[in-house]
């Protein structure tokens, strides 16, 4: 059965009537006025006028904050810039590690976005983000490894040190090898901008 949520009920109004109902309101009109003139339930009026929620339009908010979710996106562009484009999976450890390391409490079943997350999160960002098959990589383009392709490697690699202000800080740099890192990239979608 397909996962497509339905709204039940169309909004009557738009933002800025919400916005001059509450002006309004707070310039001494009754909240049952006010929402009469500007067709906004009178609940939804009331709510706005005595505690605004934090984020605009119906329904829950995100878990995470737009700029965090910016940050996010920001890490997945990041990776897939330096050829290592990451899945859904990697978002879902991605956002787990970020919510525990905040200490804030998990809403995720089991402390691991489900999901209705990852399908809200592609559409919010659908924007910036687009998902792919990965493409395998020739023998021929992997043994393509000649003087230009290393000075190439070492100007990027330099940029990268500058950028992030780790010129100084070896302390901060790790060695590693493929062990661990998914060589094969067919299994299944990436992010990439």
């Amino acid at each position: 059965m397909p996962r497509t949520y339905i709204k039940k009920k169309t909004q009557k109004y738009d933002e800025d009537s919400l916005k001059e109902a509450v002006k309004e309101v707070d310039n001494g009109s009754s909240v049952y006025a006010a929402a009469r003139k500007y067709n906004i339930p009178y609940e939804t009026l009331r709510r706005w006028s005595e505690n605004p929620p934090k984020t605009p339009g119906s329904g829950k908010a995100t878990v995470l904050s737009k700029e965090e979710e910016n940050y996010i996106v920001e890490a997945l562009l990041y990776a897939a810039k330096c050829g290592y484009p990451l899945d859904r999976k990697d978002l879902q450890y991605m956002v787990c590690s970020y919510v525990k390391s905040v200490g804030r409490k998990t809403p995720f079943k089991d402390d691991m976005p489900g999901y209705d997350f990852l399908r809200g999160f592609e559409k919010r960002w659908a924007h910036e983000l687009s998902k792919r098959k990965p493409e395998i990589l020739t023998k021929a383009r992997a043994e393509g490894l000649s003087q230009f392709v290393v000075d190439e490697f070492f100007k990027i690699y330099e940029q990268v040190l500058v950028e992030n202000g780790l010129e100084n800080h070896p302390e901060r740099i790790f060695n590693l090898d493929e062990t661990g890192l998914g060589t094969d990239p067919t299994k299944g979608k990436v992010f990439v901008p």
